[in-house]
Order: structure tokens, then C-alpha cells, then sequence
């Protein structure tokens, strides 16, 4: 199954599409939903590793902008997932 990713139009930024509190009542479709984040998550860093290796390629700082806004969205979108994950483990 593929998945895109959708900036929020609002923020300009990447959010979670598949971790949810309300899967947190079963843990096995909570850590199914956070297998699928983290897919998409490991998506969007090889995008930006793809986008930086072009960009040091062909010596175009053009890219700049959205490889750090991709770099600081990665960093957002592995802490709530790391978050939600600790949330599992702690669930009954």
C-alpha cells in the first residue's frame, strides 16, 4: 500500500496520518498504525536525502528551504511517534 505525504496547508508542515490516541484501547492496531508512520516517516527521510544529495550534486542551493523544513518536520514527526509509542507500552 502506498501513501502520500500531505503537507498541512496550514502549517506548511508534515503531521501524522496514521497514529491516533483512540487506537491506544488495542495495542496491536495501535503498533500496526506506528508501523505505518514510521513507514511514511522513513519516506519522507530518504525524499530529503534524494533532495540533498541532488541539491550537493548540482551545487543548487535552491533545495535549501525545504530540505531544513523536511529535516525539522522529521524531527516533529519522530518525537510523536516515539511519544505515541511510549504510550502504547504504558497502555493496558
Amino acid at each position: 500500500m502506498s501513501t502520500l505525504l500531505v503537507k498541512d496547508e496550514k502549517k506548511g508542515a508534515y503531521k501524522e496520518s496514521f497514529i491516533d490516541e483512540r487506537f491506544l484501547k488495542s495495542s496491536s492496531i495501535a503498533l500496526n498504525q506506528a508501523t505505518k508512520e514510521a513507514m511514511r516517516l522513513g519516506k519522507l527521510s530518504m525524499l530529503t536525502l534524494s533532495m540533498s544529495i541532488d541539491a550537493f550534486v548540482q551545487k543548487d542551493l535552491s533545495y535549501k528551504d525545504d530540505i531544513y523544513g523536511n529535516i525539522k518536520d522529521i524531527e516533529t514527526l519522530n518525537q510523536n511517534l516515539l511519544t505515541y509509542l511510549v504510550k502504547v507500552s504504558s497502555s493496558p
